[in-house]
């Protein structure tokens, strides 16, 4: 196969993104590229952040416009720290012959994030300039397994407070990211991770999805 596939996951925190990327990774072997950030080095990163600047410089200068207009100096580092890390990847991927990019989280979750999940005329012009995902996975289950899943993680992401009162609102704009991903004939995939009986099923069809591109 000639063709380079990039396959995205998104969902709320604890429905099984990763989860599904390892399974992922493991049904497609050496094939497979994805975010691991400890891959290249620091003088590495930086030519490919600069090859990704020049391929999409639309999309790389809108996207850092709006990770500084962030209200605090932490959140615009933690979001510029994940954005350099994911477009030096994704400059790599251009340019490596393994035809297949599972990235459990990538720009189109990470826009939840920048706009603060408030969906607006302003995150679909963002939304419009993301470089091409050929396939974008929704991973549902319900909340309450959800913070489930989370309590008992041990050094990996927990809902704070405030994550708690935002639950429907960050729910609500990653289904209209969805909307949006779909009505402009991209290949999208819901996958139900309530239990975890139906995992395979749910990889099987994963894979026929991939294979259907």
């Amino acid at each position: 196969m000639n063709k380079k596939i990039i396959i995205e996951f998104i969902g709320m925190p604890g429905s099984g993104k990763t989860f599904y990327q390892k399974k992922i990774l493991k049904r497609l072997g050496k094939k497979v590229f994805y975010n691991d950030y400890t891959f290249l080095s620091k003088t590495m990163k930086f030519f490919f952040i600069i090859l990704f600047m020049i391929r999409y410089t639309s999309f790389f200068f809108s996207t850092l416009t709006i990770i500084r207009k962030l209200k605090t100096l932490n959140q615009i580092n933690r979001y510029l720290y994940y954005f350099y890390n994911e477009i030096a990847l994704r400059a790599h991927f251009d340019q490596n012959r393994k035809p297949y990019f599972v990235n459990s989280e990538g720009f189109f979750y990470r826009s939840s994030l920048y706009f603060q999940n408030n969906f607006n005329i302003d995150v679909i012009k963002h939304l419009k300039k993301i470089p091409t995902i050929n396939i974008l996975v929704v991973v549902k289950s319900s909340k309450k397994i959800n913070l489930r899943r989370v309590h008992i993680r041990k050094n990996q992401y927990k809902y704070s407070m405030k994550d708690l009162i935002n639950y429907k609102k960050k729910k609500i704009f990653l289904e209209k990211i969805s909307s949006f991903y779909k009505k402009n004939l991209n290949k999208l995939l819901i996958i139900d991770n309530s239990d975890y009986k139906h995992t395979n099923n749910n990889i099987d069809k994963i894979i026929k999805c991939i294979n259907s591109l």
